[in-house]
């Protein structure tokens, strides 16, 4: 019998989908910041023109892309509404660190912008007059001790500063209890002479100051005569832990550290400082007759988004900040002692099915310890100020 021994050879064809490459991946990582301000830009789209390689830049302007090397010199495009349109090759974009983009002007006869805006206490009514706003990351890198030290480069503002390091703040030639002073909404004006010691607020823990100059007495009161400033506390970062070291004359020393935590509609901002400064008088003798001055801060801040049916969700915030700063002056034997806390919470949503409520409730408290030696005589001095704020505003 003949066997006959056949041989098969099967042939596999693998065809692969449309758009799919056998390439290796590349991530690409780098910042976008403004070529004549060299600030970081948010909110820049960086992408691939028909590929599914995109990103958006964060807080700080960078940026994370993930694209395919398909052998080809494909170009990344950078776009913002404010800015000229960047085109960069993925070779050139991958060796630069720092990506700058051209501000320009768009001219539109009538804008109608729709979305969710920062939640201001000041930008959500309609007022008479301009709000005007400072950022205070754009002076973090220029030394500024305190609020007052900033808020001085306004030419519209005065700042007095007394020998312990208080800072009175007027506007516009005014005088200091004709200026209403708010922490995220919550009124910090002394019962006892309507004035706020500016040096009390922490810079690393603010995100910006909007300022109303002129009469807003409708709304704020008689006290608000020269006009009103909004202190809003930092909420979102681009770090999650920060350390910093700051030191200067007169024997500045200054530390503190920055945490922020974020996701699933939480976000919060945690924020501690301390330091000091020593001076000496010209007829000093000895190191005990110096003015010496330490300060203490801690802040915090936190959102949480609830989920609603309406297109903006109901925030749930918290606000707190302690204060305390000691001063003692040698020579003349004074001394100075503060204590300033704030806790806060506030609501904005809907109530009863009616949109855009703002609640906040509020406890402040200011202490004031005061001592004067003069010869075999010592005169002591205590002030204590205490607040309980409930407010309830409709926003249009």
């Amino acid at each position: 019998m003949k066997t006959t021994v056949r041989f098969f050879i099967i042939l596999f064809f693998f065809v692969p989908a449309k758009g799919y490459t056998f390439a290796q991946e590349r991530v690409i990582k780098g910042e976008v910041r403004d070529q004549n301000t060299y600030q970081p830009i948010r909110d820049v789209s960086v992408f691939i023109p028909g590929t599914d390689a995109g990103a958006t830049t964060g807080v700080s302007g960078a940026f994370t892309l993930r694209v395919r090397d398909t052998g080809t010199e494909e170009k990344i495009v950078f776009r913002h509404v404010a800015y000229e349109k960047l085109e960069l090759p993925v070779g050139v974009v991958a060796k630069m660190k720092t990506i700058y983009m051209r501000p320009r002007v768009i001219r539109m006869p009538q804008v109608e912008v729709r979305g969710r805006a920062r939640r201001s206490a000041l930008y959500e009514k309609e007022l008479p007059v301009t709000v005007s706003v400072i950022e205070a990351r754009d002076f973090e890198s220029r030394g500024y001790v305190d609020a007052g030290d900033l808020l001085r480069t306004d030419h519209s503002m005065q700042v007095e500063e007394e020998l312990s390091g208080r800072k009175e703040l007027s506007l516009r030639g005014g005088n200091p209890d004709d200026v209403v002073v708010m922490y995220d909404g919550i009124r910090l004006n002394s019962t006892y002479d309507n004035v706020y010691d500016i040096s009390l607020i922490d810079l690393y823990g603010v995100e910006r100051f909007e300022i109303i100059k002129g009469g807003n007495t409708s709304l704020y009161g008689p006290e608000a005569f020269s006009g009103v400033i909004n202190i809003v506390p930092a909420r979102e970062t681009d770090y999650l832990v920060r350390l910093h070291q700051q030191i200067g004359t007169y024997n500045t020393g200054i530390w503190g550290a920055q945490l922020h935590q974020s996701g699933g509609g939480f976000n919060g901002v945690y924020s501690f400082r301390k330091g000091g400064w020593k001076r000496a008088f010209v007829d000093s003798r000895t190191d005990d007759e110096r003015l010496t001055n330490t300060s203490l801060h801690h802040s915090a801040s936190a959102t949480y988004d609830v989920p609603s049916s309406g297109d903006n969700p109901n925030t749930v915030g918290a606000t707190w900040f302690y204060t305390s700063t000691d001063y003692n002056n040698g020579r003349d034997r004074e001394k100075l002692d503060r204590r300033n806390n704030v806790i806060g919470l506030n609501y904005n949503g809907s109530i009863f099915g009616v949109p855009a409520f703002k609640l906040t409730g509020a406890y402040t408290t200011l202490d004031e310890y005061q001592t004067v030696t003069r010869k075999d005589a010592a005169i002591d001095r205590e002030i204590t100020d205490q607040s309980y704020q409930l407010r309830l505003e409709k926003n249009v």
